[in-house]
């Protein structure tokens, strides 16, 4: 990835630590060997066995990528291949005339339609946002760019309760959704494609607004100041300075808003049912709910996803190679104060400022009530037939904890499925924490190598959920797809998909880390990982606990592979949630059961929330 504004270059920390006296030996190993050498000394043997020593903490990552990514969907692609005859095969998976072929090619057209319009509407919200979090110095200015992360911390199914919960007259244990009750017209929001549209744009405006505000942080703020300086308008400043790279990271933003909309899973599988299935949802739907498909069928149709999804990938991966969403803080902001993005922060001024105020007020507001609605609705009791507003009661968390409940579930408790998910989540993040680790130290030493590894580590994330949980079943499936070992698919589907959050940060936080400390330790005798492990991991701890929280918070609400993966006893809270919420044993009682779940899902992500803040406060004051 392109190194940021501010930070070393990595071929300065290369040569610095890998030639010149460093690469001879240090205090404390000059001493001379007893008896004559049997073999020439040359330096390139020792340099070669240091260079390959420095790229064995590649390891740890590339074995992970390629045994539960890269050999899964290879496999996945081979099977598709020759399980439909060829070319002329997965041809006829688009195009035939019967049933299945028309639900085919309904779910590419809803996928087609859902991402293209969520990235037009997240595009549009969040420019404006990220364009006034990038560009203007106010109070709490820091705190807003944080709270954006919130509904990347929020798993599918409670946004998903949430939308309900606002917007849908006769939503799960209500009579009407809350503003539905004040507003009869917000009812239309509460289902079809309308909710579907509602939740992508909830979770992707975000990172289009964040992925805006890195862009304007590549613009010169010197140039900006001689535009202004020469009788330049604030449009010349726009045009010639920072608007470019603040429409590249906003179009880099929608990209991937189109991506993930294309691939959505929850909202049209409980929102919108089979009429607006995406082609993940008939993937899971061909595998698990209709048992007469082939499975060939499931196969070829995530080949062709994959497949029409490369060119989109590729070229959100080359506009994220030149927009970093994670930046390091660089800079100060001209109060003096350091901030998390450099650039030209400028003071508040009504005339330029309001349109862009009321877009980011209107952002915040909707994150704020649909947590609240979420919030609120886990704690009221819905009597059939009563008020839309329901009455106080724990009544919906008593029947969690019943035995009715666990017998629903397959015999799987709610306390189980707690411990299920405080499991894979710890366990994912140790694991992600340790490939982070060791990625990072060779990733300082040869840049480019760990720029392909932070590029693969986007395959699992890129080809999505249920194809990498159907990889992983086919490849894996007459070994780990057992009772007693079935957890350690979940558990590798989980950490890649937040292998790619986890080593971006790591990396970046790395990388802009001075060699200088480094440096001397070596000259002291300190080995290159003593080194790395007594100045590198402490100077950059607030980003290893901000990351490793992130991957806390993104395993406790994965839903997704999960679903397609588990069965009864490991059963997850999120799973547990989808089961309830779709009524189909419990009624109306599990679907009022879920909305505790997702109270308390929403509190526990809000904590993270609070802890990642503090700990990127404490890492700003260093």
């Amino acid at each position: 990835m392109p190194e940021q504004p501010g930070s070393s270059p990595p071929g300065g920390l290369v040569e610095g630590m890998t030639g010149g006296p460093l690469g001879e030996a240090g205090p404390g190993r000059s001493g001379a060997r007893a008896g004559p050498p049997t073999v020439p000394r040359t330096p390139l043997p020792r340099t070669s066995l240091r260079a390959l020593g420095d790229l064995g903490g590649l390891g740890p990552a590339l074995v992970f990528i390629v045994l539960f990514s890269f050999l899964p969907l290879s496999a996945l692609v081979v099977e598709a291949w020759s399980s439909q005859g060829g070319a002329t095969g997965l041809v006829s998976v688009l195009f035939d005339p019967g049933i299945v072929g028309q639900l085919v090619r309904q779910g590419l057209v809803n996928s087609l339609v859902q991402g293209l319009l969520s990235a037009a509407l997240a595009f549009g919200w969040g420019l404006p946002v990220g364009v006034l979090l990038g560009r203007l110095r106010f109070r709490g200015r820091g705190f807003l760019l944080a709270f954006l992360l919130v509904p990347f911390l929020l798993p599918a199914l409670v946004v998903v309760l949430g939308v309900q919960e606002l917007f849908n007259p006769g939503g799960p244990g209500t009579s009407a959704g809350f503003l539905s009750a004040v507003w009869a017209p917000a009812g239309s929001l509460g289902t079809g494609l309308p909710a579907i549209l509602t939740v992508n744009v909830f979770y992707n405006t975000s990172m289009v607004a964040l992925f805006t505000v890195a862009g304007t942080t590549q613009s010169s703020p010197s140039l900006e100041d001689a535009v202004a300086t020469l009788g330049g308008s604030p449009w010349r400043g726009f045009r010639d300075v920072w608007g470019r790279p603040a429409l590249l990271g906003a179009s880099a933003g929608a990209l991937l808003t189109f991506l993930f909309s294309f691939l959505s899973f929850a909202p049209p599988l409980v929102l919108g049912g089979e009429r607006t299935y995406t082609v993940e949802d008939w993937i899971y739907a061909f595998f698990h709910l209709r048992p007469g498909v082939p499975l060939g069928l499931s196969l070829g149709l995530s080949l062709w996803t994959m497949l029409l999804l490369l060119l989109p990938s590729l070229l959100y991966l080359l506009l994220a190679r030149r927009v970093q969403l994670f930046s390091p803080s660089s800079g100060a902001s001209s109060s003096g104060r350091r901030t998390i993005f450099w650039g030209s922060l400028r003071p508040f001024r009504p005339s330029w400022d309001l349109p862009f105020v009321a877009f980011t007020a209107a952002l915040v507001g909707f994150v704020g009530l649909l947590l609240g609605a979420v919030i609120v609705g886990s704690c009221l009791t819905f009597p059939m037939g009563g008020s839309p507003w329901g009455h106080l009661g724990l009544e919906d968390w008593q029947f969690l904890f019943s035995d009715r409940a666990t017998q629903a579930l397959g015999g799987t408790s709610t306390v189980e499925a707690i411990g299920n998910t405080l499991f894979f989540a710890s366990a994912s993040t140790l694991l992600l924490l340790l490939v982070g680790l060791t990625a990072g130290f060779s990733r300082l030493r040869h840049p480019r190598a760990g720029m392909w590894t932070d590029l693969l580590s986007f395959v699992p994330l890129l080809s999505s959920p249920v194809i990498l949980a159907l990889a992983l079943w086919s490849f894996y499936g007459d070994t780990l797809y057992t009772p007693t070992l079935l957890w350690v698919l979940i558990l590798g589907a989980q950490a890649g998909l937040a292998l790619p959050f986890v080593l971006q940060t790591v990396s970046t936080a790395f990388r802009a880390n001075s060699p200088a400390g480094r440096e001397a330790a070596q000259l002291l005798g300190a080995s290159r990982w003593r080194a790395f492990l007594d100045v590198d991991v402490p100077a950059t701890r607030g980003a290893l606990l901000a990351s490793s929280l992130f991957s806390f918070a993104l395993s406790l609400g994965e839903f997704t592979a999960t679903n397609f993966l588990y069965t009864p006893p490991y059963t997850t809270l999120v799973v547990e949630m989808y089961f309830l919420t779709g009524g189909r044993l419990l009624g109306a009682v599990g679907a009022a059961a879920a909305q505790a779940l997702g109270g308390l899902l929403v509190l526990v992500s809000l904590a993270s929330f609070l802890v990642i803040l503090e700990v990127g406060r404490r890492a700003g004051n260093r």
